[in-house]
């Protein structure tokens, strides 16, 4: 693993002496087209979707990440990625814990699986 990860900070270190093959470009952008899809679907603004999320009564649990990840789609769309990911973060709050993990007052996410040990993931909330 070391040896990889050095052989590939030496060979990032130099220039690209050729560009990529038509084909890898091809499968490369042909991989975004569901996100193209999505992104084409979404009509409602970010300003439309904030008022439904502050709305009265407030929208919970699944309908108001639906609403969060609706947003950051819609943001992603005007290409305004810091809301985006705001509201991405803000949605998966809202999701409860893996099994396998707790969530500590501040948010943290403390694995309890051997694979996962060193994980910690703070998000926050709306």
């Amino acid at each position: 693993r070391l040896l990889a990860g050095r052989r590939a900070s030496a060979r990032l270190a130099q220039p690209m002496r050729s560009l990529p093959s038509a084909s890898f470009i091809g499968t490369f952008v042909d991989s975004f087209k569901c996100h193209r899809a999505i992104l084409a679907a979404e009509t409602a603004s970010p300003a439309e979707l904030g008022a439904a999320i502050a709305s009265t009564p407030p929208p919970e649990g699944a309908a108001l990440a639906g609403l969060l990840c609706r947003r950051a789609v819609s943001h992603m769309r005007v290409s305004d990625y810091e809301p985006a990911l705001e509201d991405w973060l803000s949605a998966c709050a809202l999701l409860p814990p893996p099994e396998g993990g707790r969530v500590g007052a501040d948010g943290s996410f403390t694995a309890e699986a051997p694979w996962l040990d060193g994980v910690g993931i703070a998000v926050s909330s709306v």
